[in-house]
Parts: C-alpha cells; structure tokens; sequence
C-alpha cells in the first residue's frame, strides 16, 4: 500500500499546486474540486494504509499516544469524505469530536461534527501532507 499512498498524496500535492494558481481565475471553481477529490482519494488511501501496516482499528476514548491519535485522525479524515467524495462533511461520534495531537500539528475537530470539510479544520493542505509523510515515517502507513 505505501506505493499506493505514496501516489495518493502526490496526485494531491499536484492538486493543490493547481489549484494555488488558478485562485482568480475562471478555472477556480474546477481546480477546487479536484483537489478536494485527490484529497478524499488519499484520505481514503492513508486509512487503508494503516490497516495494511496491521494497526488496530480507531476506539473512541483510546488515546494513549500519538500512535492513537494518528489512528483516530486518519480514520475521521477517511470517514469525512467516504459518503461523498466530491463534497465531504464531518459525521462523527462524540468521542472523536476532540484535538489530535501528532506529527506536531494540533488538529481540533471538536466544533466541526455536521459541517462541510474545509481544509482549515486540518491545518491547511500542507498539514495534511505532513501528517501522512510523518505516518509513513513511522511506519504507521
């Protein structure tokens, strides 16, 4: 899978470059969907890769250490756009409505349940980026 992943989140870099120049212009709007596809495409993509690297499935309340926080915030990031990838939203269980803290980056998803995705309530695109790099690094995916 990390091959697989590896892909993923370079169609996703590539996505995200695009659409940073296409801001203003009249390819706005089609640059913005297709990075958040490529973004749910490797979203998607991390999850699986952390089931392939054997690594438990995410527990609300179980968080014990970054592994764990990295678990349960790539299993939200993979829920959010599952049921429709070209428009994502927060569907989440109570327990998950909380602040991650891995790879450095805090990530508060505990005021976004039942909203669109934006990708200010990850940090940014680069934050996202960050944090499968710094996953594969560890060998969580």
């Amino acid at each position: 899978m990390s091959g697989y992943l590896d892909h993923a989140i370079r169609s996703f870099e590539e996505a995200y470059q695009e659409y940073s120049g296409c801001i203003g212009t009249e390819h706005e709007a089609a640059a913005a969907k297709h990075r958040l596809i490529l973004f749910g495409v490797a979203a998607i993509t991390l999850d699986a890769a952390r089931v392939d690297k054997k690594l438990p499935a995410a527990e609300q309340n179980r968080w014990n250490d970054e592994r764990d926080e990295f678990i349960g915030l790539a299993y939200m990031l993979r829920c959010c756009p599952a049921h429709d990838i070209s428009e994502p939203k927060w569907i989440m269980r109570e327990g998950y409505q909380r602040k991650y803290q891995v790879a450095g980056l805090e990530v508060d998803l505990s005021g976004v349940n039942d909203q669109p995705f934006r990708f200010d309530h990850i940090g940014g695109e680069e934050a996202f980026i960050r944090l499968a790099r710094y996953a594969q690094h560890k060998g969580w995916a």
